[in-house]
């Protein structure tokens, strides 16, 4: 099974486990996760983005000159099913946008941008 391309991964809504399906439906998912045990708690759900899409679109937004000084996170939010980009305040929001749109133009991956930072834990 290759994980990375099939599932979509999973997150928690309330008190259930929903898995996000890539490249089967809810009915043959249920099969592959019964095969491996799991047979209740979880709630399917047929999405197009697998989580090797999630990974290549934070590895190009990560491999930007630019977005790699001020993006202070990136990352999947598989509920809402698009990219998470945090950059720091004193970015150019205006330089940002063209930089992802340039960077994530070969992905169909919605994405959010916010600002922020993260406290330091030391």
């Amino acid at each position: 099974m290759d994980y990375p391309t099939e599932w979509g991964d999973a997150y928690v809504d309330g008190g259930t486990l929903v898995v996000n399906t890539v490249t089967r439906d809810v009915n043959q998912a249920a099969a592959v996760l019964a095969g491996l045990g799991i047979t209740g708690g979880v709630t399917l759900r047929e999405v197009d983005l697998a989580i090797a899409d999630y990974d290549a679109a934070m590895n190009a937004v990560t491999s930007s000159e630019y977005l790699g000084q001020v993006v202070s996170s990136v990352g999947p939010d598989y509920n809402e099913l698009r990219l998470q980009v945090t950059v720091v305040p004193e970015a150019d929001m205006g330089r940002v946008d063209g930089e992802l749109a340039r960077v994530l133009a070969d992905f169909d991956i919605p994405y959010v941008v916010g600002a922020g930072n993260f406290a330091n834990l030391d």
